[in-house]
């Protein structure tokens, strides 16, 4: 599999540049197109052994909310490899919150299984999760969502929205979170990845993408979850409020 633009598996950003010195960075991000696509990685995975059995590896959902409760905590340009580090540490409490009371040995969290009630230490706030578009990514028919025309549909009227996409295919399923902070800044957020084509087989840390266009957003979806049938939740964060 290719390696995408942005892949460790190169030593350098697309603009020739090496990755980690200060003349391709903004603030604590890699500059991968100056002025359009910024690359911040995080020091540990969901699938780490720093975290429990019971856990581990299944709190995607958890964490792509907890990525989305952070935005509403530090902007964009203050976020750093602690910052999602701590999504992931966070993810997971949340999501040991949401399974305690299931009994199911293997049971995969599904989207009503979320509590509306989190926590990033020092805050507390809730979450309001809905099914807002679905469609196949590539489709051209005119009358349904390809992915393009979901995102457009997902971001028309609205300065600032967040969300997840899920992505079914046939060897599995892929989930991301992404939105839009303000004008010319959307994000993607991913925990899932393992090996390639975004990095070296069996190497893995979560990892939050920045871009200043729709288009370019559509780009790194498209190259991260690589097609399939798409359901898109709007996930609202509100009443953050100092824990007492």
């Amino acid at each position: 599999m290719d390696p995408i633009p942005w892949s460790r598996l190169r030593n350098k950003a697309p603009s020739g540049m090496p990755r980690g010195c200060p003349d391709s960075m903004w603030h604590n991000w890699d500059i991968e197109y100056n002025g359009d696509l910024y690359s911040l990685l995080g020091n540990i995975h969901q699938a780490s052994q720093t975290f429990p059995l019971e856990s581990r590896g299944k709190q995607t959902l958890c964490n792509l909310v907890m990525a989305i409760g952070m935005i509403q905590i530090y902007t964009l340009n203050a976020w750093s490899s602690a910052v999602i580090d701590s999504v992931l540490v966070n993810g997971d409490n949340y999501c040991r919150d949401c399974i305690k009371d299931i009994e199911e040995e293997n049971y995969e969290l599904s989207m009503n299984d979320l509590k509306t009630e989190c926590e990033i230490f020092p805050y507390s706030f809730k979450v309001e999760i809905s099914n807002i578009v679905d469609g196949t990514m590539f489709l051209l028919r005119s009358r349904s969502f390809n992915l393009y025309k979901a995102l457009r549909y997902f971001f028309d009227d609205f300065d600032r929205r967040f969300g997840i996409i899920t992505v079914t295919k046939f060897n599995g399923k892929r989930q991301v979170a992404f939105g839009k902070t303000r004008e010319l800044e959307y994000f993607m957020f991913d925990c899932e990845s393992v090996g390639a084509p975004m990095f070296l087989d069996g190497r893995a840390v979560a990892y939050i993408l920045r871009t200043s266009t729709l288009n370019r957003l559509l780009h790194v979806l498209t190259l991260t979850l690589r097609g399939g049938d798409f359901f898109i939740f709007e996930v609202k964060a509100f009443q953050l409020t100092p824990i007492s």
